[in-house]
């Protein structure tokens, strides 16, 4: 076969996998339209899910920090398939807090959480535990003097080691800067380190990483560098040893700046993102080790996604992450990237919403929490859009994408990424493009061993005399 009837093998081919092998998003839920009272939205569900979704078997779990039946915000559950959406705490804004706009933990029975206002004025936030079913809600710490640390931030969230719960706050101790702190599921409260702003960072917001005894985590903001712009940090559960891994340089060093999320933790490597920074100031995805040594931007971004906001999802060898966006033609996407830096994918966009059409789209605008996974599905929230403008929650089923076609003789080797292990997929050909899926004739099939990129080869189907060969993938 020639050059010109491979190149257009190869052309046909992205087509018909672009067809037929696009991801698939759902929204799962949208949230209802609200009522405005003085100062409160309420509805029936929530509004504005800011934090990422939490996955226990077939059940999601999360935060909505508006709306509900008080107009304080909404702690839920929903099933995989969006059946089942459950109400399982309105809070009121009185003994029980108000503000819910922080990760879930869910161990056992019992779902662990942070409030942006507490019980008292003036507000420093809580920290709370509950049933999964909804029953037993109660207040573990109120934040009641701004001494130990004020106002839980969103997306932060808890961690749990045996029983005793470790999580940061926004702002609060010496110098406003924010603290770590932990407290045991009885409530007893201890301080481990009140940032000091110019030396070891300010505004934690995102989920501590435990491994052992040491904690590790990002300060939003400060550090040495002139500019403000962050640190990585490591501390041990006792509140010793609190070391700052990475001191962010901004756009001038290119390394990123404001990781407005928590860090994730593979063997000896962290993965985390940084909202601004980066080549293009856009933000970027890094990686470095528990040490501190070998920090590596892995991606700037630029373009339709940009301004990471969520911690990163890793599968195998590949990280998923959202991003808020340009704020132009989109607002939100969802991404992939390989932990070695190669193979960054945009894998779904999200539309754009103006405020003259009430902030209104079919699937949701402005992701600013992170992702679950299961098998090759994700699950997020979107702050905003939907029907009525008040976010939604969504799944995107991760198919694999065709990268390339290669030629062996009469062998063709499909060449794709986003594989997962355990999933079966089958090459179809056919040397009609128009004709229906069912009408393609299977010339090979592989179970693959594991996640990311994966070969297929197809023996013997290629004709050096036919003037052109159609070729997709089946999951089987």
């Amino acid at each position: 076969m020639n050059a010109q009837k491979i190149m257009a093998m190869v052309v046909a081919l992205a087509t018909a996998a672009g067809t037929s092998h696009a991801q698939v998003l759902t929204a799962l839920h949208t949230f209802s339209a609200g009522t405005n009272s003085p100062g409160f939205l309420t509805n029936w569900d929530g509004a504005s899910p800011l934090s990422d979704m939490v996955l226990s078997g077939n059940t999601l779990y999360g935060t909505a920090a508006l709306g509900g039946v008080y107009g304080q915000g909404t702690i839920f559950s929903m099933n995989t398939d969006g059946s089942g959406f459950t109400v399982l705490h309105a809070l009121t804004g009185t003994n029980d807090g108000a503000g819910p706009n922080t990760h879930l933990l869910v161990e056992g029975g019992t779902i662990y959480g942070e409030l942006n206002n507490g019980t008292n004025l003036p507000d420093f936030g809580a920290v709370f535990s509950m049933e999964t079913n909804g029953s037993n809600f109660a207040i573990l710490y109120d934040f009641l003097t701004n001494t130990d640390g004020a106002a839980p931030a969103e997306k932060g969230g808890l961690t749990m080691s045996g029983g005793t719960l470790y999580g940061t706050t926004f702002a609060g101790g010496i110098t406003n800067a924010g603290s770590i702190f932990s407290v045991d599921t009885n409530g007893n409260f201890q301080l481990l380190h009140l940032f000091q702003g110019n030396t070891d960072g300010k505004r934690s917001v995102g989920t501590l990483v435990l491994s052992s005894n040491v904690l590790y985590g990002t300060a939003s903001s400060g550090g040495t560098n002139p500019g403000s712009f962050g640190t990585v940090f490591s501390i041990s559960t006792a509140g010793t040893n609190f070391t700052v891994l990475h001191t962010f340089g901004g756009i001038t060093a290119g390394d990123g700046s404001s990781p407005n999320a928590g860090v994730i933790l593979s063997g000896n490597t962290l993965y985390g993102v940084t909202a601004l920074g980066g080549t293009n100031n856009d933000g970027t995805v890094f990686s470095l080790n528990t040490d501190g040594s070998g920090y590596t931007v892995l991606h700037s971004f630029a373009g339709l996604g940009q301004n990471p906001q969520g911690v990163l999802w890793l599968h195998g060898d590949t990280l998923y992450g959202t991003t808020l966006g340009n704020g132009t033609t989109t607002q939100g996407s969802v991404f992939s990237i390989g932990t070695n830096g190669n193979n960054f994918t945009l894998l779904q966009t999200f539309s754009h919403v103006e405020s003259t059409n009430n902030f209104t789209n079919t699937y949701g605008a402005e992701l600013r929490g992170g992702l679950a996974m299961a098998g090759n599905v994700l699950y997020g929230s979107a702050s905003l859009g939907g029907a009525y403008g008040n976010g939604t929650l969504f799944s995107l089923a991760i198919q694999p994408v065709i990268s390339s076609l290669s030629l062996e003789g009469t062998n063709a080797v499909l060449n794709a990424a986003n594989g997962f292990a355990g999933n079966t997929w089958s090459v179809l050909e056919s040397a009609n493009l128009t004709l229906p899926l069912a009408e393609w004739t299977p010339v090979a099939t592989n179970t693959l061993s594991a996640d990311g990129n994966f070969s297929i080869k197809a023996t013997n189907v290629v004709n050096p005399e036919a003037a052109q060969g159609f070729y997709v993938l089946q999951q089987q």
